[in-house]
């Protein structure tokens, strides 16, 4: 009996002392201010127009086939990005990248594997193609691209750019495939110029 009303007091001992220290601690959560929580805001439209780079008359072939050239759907501005980022001169739209439709890619595949297998040889560098055969490789190409896909235009960048990216991303590893792929940017190094190009990076 002793036992068990040794207990009860203990418990209502340890109970007393919980409230006591739940009402100190809501007391003391009553006396402090919180500032309101703020998330953060992404930047917005009027921030990224802000940053607006003017038109340059860089090269684009110095940027290299890999920097993608975006077309504004809004107001035709066309600027090269690796990543997508708001037209430069609107910033009301990300723009569009030229890609090839599946009969594009078909033609593209077709002309690149309608090839000879051209003949490699090996350098300290690795796999190579004498020059003579490589001049031979491309003017071959160049015909085949002309027959399978009447659609290209040599004069477009963006279009070189799509056949470039098709072929580096789905073409394989066929020698085949290297061969145009090294077309493409040679391709792109005598393409004509854009009037005027934005480049934000």
């Amino acid at each position: 009996m002793l036992l068990v009303q040794a207990l009860r007091d203990n418990e209502l001992t340890q109970l007393a002392a919980n409230r006591h220290a739940a009402h100190a601690f809501s007391q003391a959560l009553a006396q402090q201010s919180f500032e309101p929580f703020v998330p953060s805001v992404p930047l917005t439209v009027e921030d990224l127009k802000a940053r607006a780079i003017q038109a340059t008359a860089e090269s684009q072939a110095d940027k290299g086939i890999d920097h993608t050239l975006h077309t504004c759907g809004k107001c035709t501005t066309i600027w090269r990005s690796k990543g997508f980022t708001l037209c430069p001169i609107c910033g009301l739209d990300v723009g569009t990248i030229l890609m090839l439709n599946y009969h594009q890619r078909n033609d593209l595949s077709d002309a690149v594997y309608a090839q000879k297998e051209a003949r490699y040889f090996y350098t300290k560098e690795g796999l190579a193609l004498p020059k003579e055969h490589l001049r031979r490789g491309l003017d071959e190409f160049r015909k085949l691209l002309y027959e399978y896909a009447p659609w290209y235009d040599k004069t477009s960048r963006k279009m070189i750019q799509a056949c470039h990216k098709d072929l580096s991303t789905s073409g394989g590893t066929s020698s085949k495939v290297a061969l145009a792929i090294h077309f493409f940017e040679e391709e792109w190094k005598v393409a004509p110029e854009e009037k005027n190009t934005f480049c934000p990076e």
